[in-house]
């Protein structure tokens, strides 16, 4: 998962346009797995994806505090982020009817 990748892209300065080679970010669909549940597909840059994830569960009123996380991983082999956390609020599955989400 690179954060960056090269592409092709019009550069156009005036009344110039060249055709180049450039880094641009790339955008991932990372899922998010919470309690061996999937909960949602994020569309992200793929870089500090631990951190991302429990921005996302805090600020969505999912996760009330780090001493919650009793497990972390981010799989090395697919875009997946696994947590598990020892408590949850009431209804928390009805929070995500859209499960993807656009940066």
């Amino acid at each position: 998962m690179k954060p960056k990748v090269e592409s092709p892209v019009l550069k156009v300065s005036g009344t110039s346009v060249q055709g180049v080679i450039d880094e641009v970010a790339s955008e991932l669909p990372v899922r998010l797995v919470l309690n061996d549940q999937p909960l949602v597909t994020l569309l992200c840059t793929p870089t500090e994806l631990e951190e991302m994830a429990v921005g996302f569960l805090l600020s969505e009123g999912i996760l009330l505090g780090r001493s919650d996380i009793t497990r972390l991983e981010v799989s090395r082999t697919e875009p997946v982020i696994r947590i598990t956390l020892s408590s949850l609020p009431p209804d928390w599955e009805k929070l995500f009817d859209t499960r993807a989400i656009s940066s």
